[in-house]
C-alpha cells in the first residue's frame, strides 16, 4: 500500500491518531499492539489494511532498543502516530521507559569478637555468601573442625549476610531480589584496637529512565 492511499483512507475514516504499544529487550521485540482512534479518542476497528502498513513503517521511523547488554534490559512504551501538518506524511512520537540493571559494590567493615577474629585469621582464607550461590568457605590449612567452630561459621555467615543486606538499604535504586553478595578475604585491626572483617559487597539494582 502506497503512502497516498494510506493518507486517503486515514482522512476518509476520520482517524485522528494511532497508538503503537510495545515492549522490547532480550534481543527481541516482545508484545506490540496497534490501535486507531477518532477525534473523540474512541477506538476504531481497523478493516482497511492500515495495520499491516504501519506495522512495517513503524520500524523505518522509530528506533527501538532491542539488544540487551547486561546493563540495559529493555524498554516499554507507546508510539503515537499522527498525520503531519502538511497532510502528506506521518509523525511518529515515541514515549517510553527504559529499564536498567547494574551492580553496585563497596567495601564495608564488620566488627568481630576477638574469638571470631582469631579463628578467621588463623584458619580461613576466604568466605562468601549470597542467596544465589549459598555459603562458601575456604580454609588456609587442615585442622580439627570442632562443633564450636561449626557454630561460629554458621553465625558468621548469617551475620555477614545480614550486614550486607542492611548495606543495600542505603543505595539509590531498588535492589534486585536475592542479588546481595559478600566476600570476606581478610581481618583488619583498626586504631581503636578492635578487629573487623573486611567485606567486599555487591548488589544488583533496577532503575528506570524515561526515554
Amino acid at each position: 500500500m502506497e503512502m497516498e492511499e494510506v493518507i486517503e483512507i486515514w482522512k476518509r475514516e476520520g482517524i485522528d491518531h494511532a497508538e503503537f504499544g510495545f515492549s522490547c529487550g532480550n534481543d527481541s521485540m516482545d508484545d506490540t499492539d496497534l490501535t486507531f482512534f477518532d477525534k473523540e479518542n474512541k477506538p476504531i476497528k481497523e478493516t482497511w489494511g492500515l495495520y499491516d502498513y504501519f506495522d512495517d513503517a513503524i520500524y523505518d521511523n522509530v528506533q527501538f532498543y532491542e539488544a540487551s547488554d547486561g546493563y540495559y534490559i529493555g524498554e516499554q512504551g507507546t508510539v503515537t502516530i499522527q498525520l503531519n501538518e502538511e497532510g502528506d506524511d506521518f509523525d511518529y512520537d515515541k514515549s517510553s521507559t527504559a529499564e536498567y540493571d547494574k551492580r553496585e559494590d563497596d567495601i564495608i567493615h564488620f566488627e568481630l569478637t576477638k574469638e571470631q577474629a582469631h579463628f578467621l585469621k588463623e584458619y580461613v582464607s576466604d568466605m562468601s555468601g549470597g542467596e544465589w550461590d549459598g555459603d562458601v568457605i575456604n580454609y588456609k590449612k587442615d585442622f580439627i573442625l570442632t562443633e564450636e567452630h561449626e557454630e561460629m561459621i554458621v553465625e558468621l555467615h548469617s551475620e555477614f549476610m545480614s550486614f550486607t543486606e542492611k548495606w543495600t538499604y542505603g543505595l539509590d535504586y531498588e535492589p534486585r531480589e536475592e542479588s546481595a553478595l559478600y566476600e570476606m578475604k581478610k581481618v583488619v585491626e583498626k586504631k581503636d584496637g578492635k578487629f573487623y572483617a573486611e567485606l567486599e559487597v555487591s548488589c544488583g539494582l533496577y532503575f528506570y529512565e524515561d526515554e
